[in-house]
């Protein structure tokens, strides 16, 4: 009785455990270069940027067309700041975990300075020093990175932001590091589209949007899903099938644009697998 009720125990637990490591070896082998790297081209990822430091390695460039001059960017980028008009990014997030944050969707006159004495709070004792500024063209924010606008022609440019990088001294850190840089990619990702969406409509764009939040529950409901189906069946098949289905949640939360349609295809994906397993086992 004691073995059963051990073993019970263990075999979920052992296959949750699968899961995680089998997500944890996904990430490192294809997505950290790719997330590392969204959207810069090769001479984006080589070129200096104002915040290089040679002691100091950066962890990722990111890059993203926008459709309008460089000085009309500018004007979206200085307003960065839970004390100016949020972040263009998943404010709902940043109130989870405590942060003030708010949107602002057009351009505000008296948000438009930039200097070196300016202190990006992000909470109530933590935030960004702004350490250095290229006025209309870049800045930099310390402990986050660089914030560069490359103009292409006269309505393209190129918004740029590369990260400063951060060390890993033993395991604890670099399992740290690894989640910092995961999350932090989903929000930067999202206020770089931000940014592009409201440079581009010229502000009146609501963000967060609807389909961000039925993107970002999709995805947490879709994460538990997968945990309780490996719960539910724990045969062979329903193990490979967990395996396949966490593989296509995590490749969709970084590979993929955040869209409502793909994650709500997922949930009923799983939720259909589910029912007929369980159909089947009642059956039989």
């Amino acid at each position: 009785m004691i073995k059963n009720f051990f073993f019970k125990i263990l075999k979920p637990m052992t296959i949750i455990l699968l899961i995680f490591t089998l997500l944890f070896a996904a990430y490192l082998i294809f997505i950290q270069s790719f997330i590392q790297s969204w959207g810069a081209t090769e001479d984006e990822l080589n070129m200096p940027l104002l915040c290089d430091n040679k002691d100091i390695p950066y962890s990722s460039t990111r890059s993203i067309t926008i459709n309008k001059p460089a000085n009309e960017i500018w004007k979206w980028i200085v307003q960065i700041g839970p004390d100016r008009a949020g972040f263009y990014s998943y404010t709902f997030i940043e109130k989870l975990f405590g942060y003030e944050v708010r949107h602002v969707d057009k351009i505000v006159p008296e948000y438009q300075s930039m200097s070196t004495k300016r202190f990006i709070p992000r909470s109530s004792n933590e935030g960004w020093q702004v350490t250095a500024v290229d006025p209309g063209r870049a800045f930099v924010l310390e402990n986050w990175g660089a914030f560069v606008l490359k103009p292409i022609d006269e309505n393209t440019t190129r918004l740029i932001i590369r990260t400063h990088g951060r060390k890993n001294q033993n395991i604890k850190d670099l399992i740290k590091n690894i989640i910092i840089e995961a999350s932090h990619f989903i929000m930067e990702r999202r206020m770089m589209i931000g940014i592009k969406e409201l440079a581009e409509a010229g502000g009146n764009v609501s963000i967060p949007s609807k389909g961000d939040y039925i993107w970002f529950y999709g995805i947490i409901i879709s994460f538990f899903s997968i945990i309780v189906l490996s719960l539910i069946n724990q045969s062979i098949s329903g193990i490979l099938a967990t395996g396949i289905f966490s593989l296509i949640w995590i490749l969709s939360v970084f590979f993929i644009i955040p869209q409502p349609l793909f994650v709500i295809s997922l949930l009923l994906i799983i939720a259909s697998y589910t029912f007929l397993k369980t159909n089947n086992s009642i059956i039989s």
